[in-house]
């Protein structure tokens, strides 16, 4: 093993049957992240900074001073994971140390990663992955586009016209971007998802599941059209567990790392593809895109890892902080005349934790009352941070 892992995970301390408490210790010294000690608790300095990175409404070199709350702006169009923060600034054993003679050269997608991947869907029982191949990008997008890529590849002839694809609304507003960024002949982005797919006319329906901003479970609409699933908020945390999805040689499932641990910007995301001709295009575009970058996919692993040893316990502390979420957001929107929430669905069997629980897949989604008036306000977040 060319990484190093002079750390501590606490679960392992119980995984370690011949092994004391004194001597797990020793074997997995205790680290403490300070990253937050120069910012006053309200911001974070990362390793190598100088300056801290203050949350929202905060402000100063030690992020102490306050902004006046008339002024303070929050951007709710668009969010990022910060959510898994406090977490993992309470376990900084879950560090990864890199030798500089790791992966010299070019290298491929890291098998230790796959076999993680699997093993956190096993854990979860959010995907099936028996039989199935693991198709590992840099991010999601980039798995989607490579999905549209296979697809569009393996259900089109020369003939025929760009493979449509669609997706019904409210949809994810990178879905058409990604679609149209290259101008590509093999496939286009259509505003509607009133099609009919044939030999003639392929279509790709992608669909976000739970949905991204109304949390609503979606399935194919349009008959006839290859299916890929936005699987990135099927997690625990962010909505009920009612199955593992299990899709057959028409249909890819794509997840992404940063909604499981918040690490977005490692840029990590996955396909399960069962059909291996669909595997194979998807990873000729991958590696003719950018290649693999070792360091991301080692971090991956290390964090996946950690969570599974963790034995679930990142799950439920995002799980119980976007309760705690929903609650505050309910008992603010309750004193308001103008808003109201978003009814919630009925309680649903959640398997991961085998009690019922209700759809709250989008921790922040508000709707106007009607009619909508200019005193009014009108809010709707794309996503939980």
């Amino acid at each position: 093993m060319t990484w190093i892992l002079g750390v501590r995970i606490t679960s392992l301390q119980h995984a370690l049957p011949s092994a004391s408490s004194a001597q797990a210790s020793q074997l997995f010294p205790s680290l403490i992240d300070e990253s937050r000690t120069p910012c006053s608790g309200n911001g974070i300095r990362y390793q190598g900074d100088l300056t801290c990175f203050c949350h929202a409404c905060w402000s100063g070199p030690d992020c102490s001073v306050q902004e006046d709350i008339k002024t303070c702006m929050v951007n709710a169009e668009s969010g990022s994971p910060f959510l898994f923060e406090d977490y993992w600034v309470a376990h900084p054993e879950a560090e990864v140390r890199i030798k500089p003679s790791y992966q010299e050269g070019y290298g491929w997608y890291q098998p230790q990663l796959e076999r993680a991947i699997r093993a956190i869907h096993a854990q979860v029982g959010n995907a099936v992955t028996d039989d199935r191949h693991i198709v590992i990008g840099m991010g999601s997008q980039q798995v989607l586009t490579a999905a549209f890529f296979a697809v569009s590849n393996a259900s089109r002839s020369p003939e025929v016209d760009p493979t449509k694809i669609c997706a019904e609304t409210p949809y994810y507003n990178s879905y058409p971007r990604t679609a149209a960024w290259f101008s590509s002949s093999l496939f286009e982005w259509s505003n509607t998802t009133d099609l009919e797919a044939n030999a003639a006319s392929p279509v790709i329906q992608v669909m976000t599941s739970p949905n991204n901003p109304d949390g609503s479970m979606r399935n194919k609409t349009v008959p006839g059209a290859f299916g890929i699933y936005d699987h990135a908020y099927y997690w625990p945390h962010f909505t009920p567990i009612s199955a593992a999805v299990e899709y057959g040689d028409e249909d890819i499932a794509v997840f992404t790392l940063s909604k499981l641990t918040g690490h977005a910007g490692s840029r990590i995301g996955w396909g399960i593809v069962k059909d291996p001709k669909l595997a194979e295009m998807m990873q000729t575009y991958i590696v003719g895109d950018s290649g693999y970058v070792q360091e991301n996919q080692l971090r991956a692993t290390h964090l996946l890892h950690h969570a599974l040893a963790d034995q679930g316990g990142l799950l439920a502390y995002a799980r119980e902080h976007m309760e705690h979420r929903w609650k505050v957001l309910h008992e603010v929107v309750s004193k308001s005349s103008r808003l109201s929430l978003q009814a919630l669905g009925q309680a649903q069997l959640d398997k991961w934790t085998g009690t019922h629980a209700v759809d709250d897949s989008v921790a922040a989604r508000l709707k106007p009352f009607v009619p909508f008036g200019r005193a009014d306000i009108q809010l709707l977040l794309c996503g939980p941070m």
